[in-house]
């Protein structure tokens, strides 16, 4: 199994309705604080699954790095 460890761009409301699909979470307890945020941010996420970038994009969203690792 592999897990995922992924940076998001983005700016507005965070689309947190994304995360039960991507099967994704936020790193850090501050990469959670910045999901309730505003304005321009960036946040690192880690999930089991390689995040889709254009839903990620259709949010207003950009995917900036993906790193794999096995677990």
């Amino acid at each position: 199994m592999s897990a995922f460890t992924y940076v998001v761009e983005g700016h507005g409301r965070f689309p947190v309705d994304l995360l039960p699909d991507e099967q994704a979470w936020p790193r850090s307890l501050h990469d959670a604080a910045a999901m309730g945020h505003f304005g321009a941010r960036r946040c690192e996420m880690q999930g089991v699954k390689h995040p889709n970038e254009r839903r990620w994009r259709a949010a207003g969203w950009v995917v900036k790095r993906v790193d794999v690792s096995r677990m």
